[in-house]
């Protein structure tokens, strides 16, 4: 799973147990407003992927291939 979020917890339950049933889940944090970068590197090392600090669109591209390059 590719998450692309700013990981700011708004409502629900909490995320990280789902992550963690996932086989693998990294995230592509965007970091161009609000976000919470601890939690997406969280979610990313309990579902054993990587998080990746997305800034802008220009950013998605190489975030992504180094994703599946991983």
């Amino acid at each position: 799973v590719v998450l692309l979020s700013d990981c700011v917890h708004n409502a629900g339950p909490d995320p990280r147990p789902l992550a963690a049933r996932l086989p693998r889940l990294d995230v592509l944090l965007d970091a161009s407003g609000e976000k919470d970068v601890e939690l997406g590197r969280e979610l990313a090392a309990r579902g054993r992927g990587v998080c990746r600090v997305i800034h802008d669109f220009r950013d998605v591209a190489p975030a992504l291939s180094a994703i599946f390059q991983s």
